[in-house]
């Protein structure tokens, strides 16, 4: 494709992407008004026919309030024919009435119109009721058989000068008032678009009272189109329009107005549904824009010609440039192109030729910065590989931090600590190392690798790095004392300790597993490990200070065993288990034998020394599953999950029996024997809510005390 013919096609694309672009958004602009306009004038007209329908209803309103109380309508000694021919005045009076009748507080027509079914009971309407109780106004609307039509029948009660309901009058509209209302909603537009227009009129559970378009179903169906104005109406608008999809697939623009009465006349909940196809509402505005877009082609045609034109006389000297820079691709540099004119593409003529001249003397420069160019590249090679190991290390450490913060105990922290450092080291092995509780042994918690190099426990004096407080490293080619902990005498090692807070935890020991000739990989490796033994010693200090207070919180001070609030925890949660699978719960409260007596005589502190002793007892004599804790004061509670009530008393009663045979000294004396009272529950014999199982074990504990002491009794239960 020639130069030039692309030159017109980029112009003309530029120019129509452009122009299509304005003229697509003046477009929505105009229809979107167009489309508000048409919203507007239908609500409008919505709004305005309701409106008529309220005040011609509320004058109807008025009507029947007025002839409730005429003097003649209302005394009680009124004849049927003076009630009849008060009747009459109204009716001519305004043409809209079909008849007007009086009913006595019975149903029975007693005067009428129309003179049909004189003495005759009415049905019981949907109004009566309400009439009956003095209701002061009611309406319906339903299909006259004898009128061939539909009427809106309008009620209220008579009450005489004393206020007594004496009857009902009634009267009978003809709803083609109503309709020759509502057959005005026009003057949107054309006559073919009022021809279009579909009108309903609904009760306020979209019941069609009147449609221009749908006669058949007046009084029968809802309108099609109150599944949205429902929507609507519920949101709290009384007035509004919407643009939607109709069933039929044609899309239409609805507008609605709900009735709003008139005065202290509250309307009957009606709604104006006025729809128009948006084919239709939108017919001028669609031929306008046809004639749009046949200007839109006539003027690009035009505009293609000129910027052909333009393009031809742009793109020669192009092509002298283009020709000559092909010979400049080939490696010929000794081209030069005349320049033809001074405007731009004369002066990027002269920038080509001088650019021939500078590729001429920057030819032999590019070899050597080629050259160059090579030996930087190879440095920022080592660098990018460099930066990936830090990069890869960052990660491992971010990712260590976040499973530190979520681990619960020091083991599992070291799990995840040896993990990552076999991640780090993943030619090397190594371990954690941690102080037991008596702080004089080390052990191995955690290792990675190989690590049949190193004992398991050793003592503190069997690693240098232990006793200097430093990292301590080891190669074959430094002349430094090697730990008593490692085992093979060829390795090289480094080991580092663990302080956080001023206190030393522990210590990381990294096995290189050969003598270590690289002394880069040698640093390197040790600041990775004291950058491991960092995180591991924080992390590993905060477990222990959370484990402290944990204990502290959940612990008894002074015997150890579980303290109350914890037992009354934890027995709920057990209870909710036992619940969910069937099984029973053991529960064995104990109190020790005249206990305020030995306190005055020994003192407080042989107490202490009976409880902790009584405390070390009872964690040696239960199962691992079961929970000892202190209730309060000399009273001690034991759970036992799933234990029967003949596995719980034989627990208890070897506890009773065991604990008077533990000598206790305070000083140089031996203490007498002591002797335990225990009360025993279980669920569901004895309840199945923990605060029922601890009062009947309880219970049962008061009783042993009440029959001697030094026994177990087991709690009641109900039949008992």
């Amino acid at each position: 494709m020639k130069f030039s013919t692309k030159l017109t096609l980029l112009y003309f694309s530029i120019a129509l992407i452009f122009l299509s672009s304005v003229s697509y958004f003046v477009h929505m602009s105009e229809k979107s008004m167009v489309e508000e306009q048409v919203k507007n004038s239908m609500e409008t007209q919505a709004y305005h026919t309701i409106d008529k329908i309220d005040r011609m209803l509320f004058e109807k309103y008025t009507d029947i309030k007025q002839l409730a109380s005429d003097p003649v309508i209302a005394s009680q000694d009124s004849t049927p024919q003076a009630i009849t021919q008060r009747l009459n005045h109204y009716l001519n009076h305004d043409k809209t009435y079909v008849s007007l009748s009086f009913f006595n507080m019975d149903r029975v027509r007693i005067a009428d119109t129309s003179g049909k079914d004189i003495g005759q009971q009415h049905p019981l309407n949907e109004y009566w009721p309400k009439v009956e109780t003095g209701g002061a106004f009611t309406a319906e609307i339903y299909e006259s058989s004898s009128l061939k039509g539909y009427v809106y029948c309008v009620a209220t009660v008579v009450k005489n000068e004393n206020g007594k309901p004496v009857g009902v009058v009634t009267s009978e509209i003809s709803m083609n008032a109503i309709y020759d209302i509502v057959n005005n909603v026009s003057g949107l537009a054309s006559k073919d678009k009022v021809s279009a227009t579909k009108v309903d009129l609904v009760d306020k559970n979209g019941l069609v009272l009147y449609s221009n378009h749908n006669k058949g179903n007046i009084l029968k169906t809802i309108s099609d189109d109150w599944e949205f104005v429902s929507k609507l109406i519920i949101a709290g608008d009384k007035t509004g329009s919407i643009r939607h999809l109709h069933k039929s697939g044609d899309e239409e623009i609805l507008a609605f107005s709900v009735e709003r009465g008139y005065q202290d006349f509250t309307g009957n909940g009606w709604a104006v549904i006025v729809d128009v196809p948006a084919k239709i509402a939108f017919g001028p505005f669609v031929k306008l824009r046809d004639k749009k877009i046949l200007s839109f082609v006539i003027m690009s045609f035009f505009a293609l010609a000129a910027i052909y034109i333009f393009a031809r006389t742009v793109s020669k000297p192009i092509i002298r440039l283009s020709s000559a820079a092909r010979e400049v691709g080939t490696g010929n540099l000794d081209v030069k192109v005349d320049v033809s004119s001074h405007d731009e593409i004369g002066k990027m003529t002269e920038s080509f030729n001088k650019m021939v001249d500078d590729l001429r003397r920057y030819r032999d420069k590019s070899e050597v910065y080629a050259r160059e160019l090579e030996k930087k590249n190879v440095k920022l090679e080592q660098w990018s590989q460099r930066l990936a190991i830090v990069n890869h290390e960052n990660q491992i450490f971010s990712k260590l931090s976040d499973l530190l913060q979520a681990c619960n105990t020091v083991s599992e922290a070291c799990e995840v600590i040896a993990h990552a450092a076999s991640r780090l080291f993943q030619f090397e092995s190594g371990g954690i190392y941690v102080f037991n509780s008596s702080r004089d042994i080390i052990e191995s918690i955690s290792t990675w690798g190989n690590t049949q190099s190193s004992e398991k426990v050793f003592t503190k004096d069997d690693c240098w790095a232990l006793r200097r407080g430093r990292s301590h490293t080891v190669t074959n080619s430094e002349d430094v004392p090697r730990c008593g902990h490692v085992i093979e005498s060829i390795v090289a090692y480094i080991c580092v300790p663990m302080t956080a807070h001023g206190e030393t935890l522990g210590m990381c020991h990294l096995m290189l597993g050969a003598p270590a000739a690289d002394a880069d990989l040698m640093k390197e490796n040790e600041r990775l490990a004291l950058k491991l033994s960092e995180n591991a010693a924080l992390a590993i200090a905060n477990l222990k200070l959370r484990e402290t207070l944990s204990n502290l919180s959940t612990r008894d001070p002074l015997t150890g065993l579980y303290n109350r609030r914890y037992m009354q925890e934890y027995l709920e949660r057990e209870n909710q288990r036992s619940l969910r699978k069937k099984t029973p719960i053991g529960i064995i409260m104990i109190d020790v034998d005249h206990f305020k007596r030995f306190n005055d005589t020994y003192g407080h502190e042989a107490g202490d020394c009976v409880l902790r002793e009584l405390g070390i007892f009872l964690k040696h004599n239960i199962r691992d599953c079961d929970v000892a804790c202190r209730y309060g004061g000399e009273e001690f509670t034991l759970i036992l999950p799933e234990a029967t009530l003949d596995i719980t008393v034989g627990r208890a009663t070897m506890l009773c029996d065991g604990f008077k045979h533990v000598k206790i000294n305070i000083g140089s004396q031996t203490l007498s024997a002591i002797t335990l009272s225990v009360g025993v529950a279980v669920s569901p014999i004895h309840g199945t809510n923990p605060q029922h199982l601890l009062k009947a074990a309880d219970e049962a504990l008061y009783q042993a005390k009440h029959e001697g002491r030094d026994r177990v009794v087991t709690a009641q239960t109900s039949q008992d």
